[in-house]
């Protein structure tokens, strides 16, 4: 349908909706949390909250038109009822109204450790990463890929720019000797 709420908050939510609105849908945007994306990283839900209310974000100034996916955020607001054609939420001040729509998107981010307790079991030596272990942003997953590499061979360290690095410093001194 045209008009489309998300309930939500995580990744899941805030880019379902950023995509949703970029079509031309209406989109509404429901959390029970304080703060629209308060789980993402900083930048991005800065940049959406912008773009979303119809403007650009800092550094986006210079373009000629603002970058608008017009999405409607409605924060300290909870899902009391889907019904035909609307769905029924309260707001902090515990005020009950409808907002009408099409189509009604949960859009939630959790772990799911089912393949890696089954391995567990199984008796292998697994590494949980990523948002299997814990839903966070890319750098925490790939902090965690960083981390299970670091594990398997010992001569990888991380360099001064994040890189994953083998034959230093433990090979170089070697030769040295």
């Amino acid at each position: 349908g045209d008009n489309v709420v998300i309930i939500g908050n995580h990744y899941g939510a805030i880019d379902t909706a950023e995509t949703i609105a970029m079509k031309g849908k209406k989109v509404t945007l429901v959390t029970e949390a304080d703060e629209f994306a308060d789980h993402t990283e900083k930048v991005h839900r800065e940049v959406l909250k912008k773009r979303f209310a119809g403007g650009n974000a800092a550094g986006l100034e210079h373009l000629p038109q603002p970058i608008k996916i017009p999405v409607t955020i409605k924060t300290k607001t909870t899902l009391l009822e889907v019904k035909d054609g609307s769905i029924l939420v309260m707001d902090d001040k515990f005020h009950r109204y409808e907002i009408p729509c099409d189509t009604v998107i949960y859009g939630e981010t959790k772990s799911n450790t089912r393949l890696y307790d089954s391995l567990v079991d199984a008796g292998l030596l697994v590494c949980n990463i990523g948002d299997s272990k814990e839903v966070r942003n890319i750098r925490g997953a790939m902090t965690d890929g960083a981390n299970a590499g670091l594990m398997i061979n010992e001569k990888c360290f991380m360099n001064a720019n994040g890189v994953l690095t083998t034959g230093y410093p433990a090979d170089v001194e070697r030769q040295m000797r």
